[in-house]
C-alpha cells in the first residue's frame, strides 16, 4: 500500500474519531429537566414516609426526597428548587454535592433553614435529599442531569416527603379570676332588722343616759329621803326634851 493511501486512511480515521466524540460529548451533556408539574404546590404529608434519613427528624423540620427516573438521565448535576414559606416570601434551594463516602457533606438535619444532598443508588445519583424549615411548599423545580437518554422535556419526581411535629406545645398562660364583690353588710341579728334604738346625750356633749344611770338617781333619790325623815326624827325629839325640862 503507496503513503499516500496510508495518509488518506489516517486522515479518514482521525476524522470519524472526532466525529465520534462529538457525538458522544453531545450526547452526554449536561440537560435542564424541569419538576413533574403534578407535583408542584406539595407539601410535607405528602406521601408521607419518615423511614431513612427522615427517622430522626426534628420536630420542626419537615423531609423532602426528589428521584430522577431512568427515562429521564442517569444522575443529578445540579437541583434548584423554590420553596413559599408559611410567612411569606421564598426561598431557593440549590444543591449540589452527594454523600458518597465524602466526610465534608452535612448528611445530617440542618441547623439553619435548610441542608441537602444527592445520593446514589449503585453507582449514579438519583436521589436527593432535602431537610426545611417546617411549613414551607414546593412552587416550582429544574434539575441538571446527565445521560443518554435525557431529554429537556424530562421531569423528575417528588418521591415522598415526611413532616415535622412541629415544636412542643407550651403551656398557657394562667388565667387571673375576676375580683369578687364584697359580701353585702347584714343587720345583726336580735333586733328584727330594725336600727338600733337612739341614744340620749346630756346638753354640752356629755355621755348618752343609760338604763344604769337612771337606777343610780333613784338610789340616791330614796337615800335622801331616808335621811330627812331620820333628822326630822332627831328635831322632834329635841323638841319633846325641851318641853320636859321647862
Amino acid at each position: 500500500m503507496s503513503s499516500r493511501w496510508l495518509s488518506r486512511l489516517a486522515v479518514a480515521a482521525a476524522t470519524a474519531g472526532a466525529v465520534t466524540m462529538m457525538t458522544a460529548t453531545s450526547a452526554w451533556a449536561a440537560v435542564t429537566i424541569t419538576l413533574n408539574p403534578a407535583h408542584v404546590g406539595k407539601t410535607p404529608g405528602f406521601q408521607e414516609d419518615c423511614s431513612g434519613p427522615f427517622a430522626n427528624l426534628p420536630g420542626d423540620k419537615d423531609g423532602w426526597h426528589f428521584i430522577l427516573p431512568s427515562a429521564s438521565g442517569d444522575n443529578f448535576l445540579q437541583l434548584d428548587l423554590v420553596f413559599t414559606k408559611p410567612g411569606g416570601g421564598s426561598e431557593t434551594v440549590t444543591i449540589t454535592s452527594n454523600n458518597a463516602g465524602s466526610p465534608s457533606v452535612d448528611t445530617t438535619p440542618p441547623t439553619g433553614e435548610w441542608s441537602g444532598y444527592f445520593d446514589n443508588a449503585g453507582a449514579v445519583d438519583k436521589h436527593a435529599y432535602l431537610f426545611t424549615d417546617e411549613g414551607w411548599t414546593l412552587a416550582s423545580g429544574t434539575a441538571q442531569v446527565d445521560g443518554a437518554a435525557a431529554q429537556p422535556s424530562d421531569t423528575f419526581n417528588l418521591s415522598h416527603t415526611c413532616a415535622g411535629d412541629g415544636p412542643p406545645p407550651t403551656e398557657p398562660p394562667p388565667t387571673t379570676a375576676p375580683p369578687t364583690e364584697p359580701p353585702a353588710t347584714t343587720e345583726p341579728p336580735g333586733n328584727g332588722g330594725s336600727s338600733p334604738p337612739p341614744t340620749t346625750t346630756t346638753p354640752g356633749g356629755g355621755l348618752p343616759v343609760t338604763g344604769t344611770a337612771i337606777g343610780g338617781i333613784l338610789i340616791a333619790g330614796i337615800g335622801l329621803v331616808a335621811a330627812g325623815i331620820a333628822l326630822l326624827a332627831i328635831r322632834r325629839r329635841r323638841d319633846i326634851a325641851d318641853l320636859t325640862e321647862s
